[in-house]
């Protein structure tokens, strides 16, 4: 494998020197880059999903928006974030928080994201961060390194292998679709985990620009990305987009709705996740 992309975390004051300067004259409308997005006329663009999940009786939100370029490419993802937590009491506390990631296609092969999370109150949980990843595209437009890992793709364009910088091997099990069903985790022959079929999936297939099972987190190698460990869902969206090999074609397995134009509008997954989808006009 080729040497992978170091992330970069730096303190608050750093970063944004950083990002002034490294940007400075971006235009994500005319930056050119290896990876495209999923072409309109196939796909319906979504502006936002609604991710709720109850947990210990307390619903848990995270409301995206999505921000595309000239060219259908993500731009800015924010995402309002309601959790809650508890104190050195046992008191439950509301959180509230925000994830801003921006995508800079810096050049034909080069990417880098900019990630922010912040909390509200302090004391409770701290999560206020920032990050800068980078990554690198192959010429056909997927990741081969990114942060902490390497990838590795079938013939058919397929995630098939993950290498970690910390010796960890991530071997992706895909059903006859090509949907992810799970992976297998080693470490210098050693057997982490092994969930081969892990994720299921319903007959419909997805027709929005996201790959939904992405989204929610199935394609499990983000969650080695520092800064993820902490986070129930992934903060940088790789695979939401395409970026890391073929998606997956179904939706997650649930109970789906769909407006008038059969797009899917609102599911209620088989882990209780809820998701409503919301469309660019």
């Amino acid at each position: 494998m080729k040497k992978h992309f170091t992330l970069l975390f730096m303190a608050a004051s750093l970063f944004m020197v950083a990002c002034s300067s490294d940007d400075e004259g971006y235009n994500a409308d005319t930056a050119i880059s290896h990876y495209t997005p999923m072409p309109q006329d196939d796909y319906r663009m979504v502006q936002g999903i609604k991710m709720t999940q109850l947990y210990n009786g307390r619903n848990f939100t995270w409301d995206y928006t999505f921000d595309y370029d000239a060219q259908n490419r993500i731009k800015n993802v924010n995402c309002d974030v309601t959790t809650f937590a508890k104190d050195n009491s046992g008191k439950y506390h509301k959180v509230t928080g925000a994830i801003t990631m921006n995508y800079i296609f810096v050049s034909e092969n080069i990417m880098k994201i900019h990630t922010t999370i912040t909390s509200e109150p302090q004391g409770i949980i701290n999560e206020d961060s920032e990050y800068k990843y980078a990554g690198e595209f192959s010429n056909d437009g997927r990741l081969t390194d990114f942060a902490v890992f390497g990838c590795e793709y079938s013939m058919g364009g397929r995630l098939s292998k993950a290498y970690m910088d910390n010796e960890r091997v991530y071997s992706m099990s895909h059903d006859g679709m090509g949907n992810i069903t799970g992976y297998r985790c080693d470490s210098v022959n050693k057997v982490l985990a092994d969930y081969p079929n892990k994720y299921e999936y319903s007959v419909a297939l997805n027709k929005t620009n996201i790959d939904i099972a992405g989204f929610i987190g199935n394609c499990v190698i983000e969650r080695e990305i520092p800064g993820n460990e902490n986070e129930m869902y992934p903060i940088v969206l790789l695979s939401a987009f395409d970026m890391l090999g073929q998606r997956s074609p179904g939706l997650p397995k649930g109970e789906w709705s769909y407006d008038a134009q059969g797009s899917p509008v609102k599911g209620v997954l088989s882990d209780g996740i809820e998701l409503n989808i919301r469309y660019r006009q």
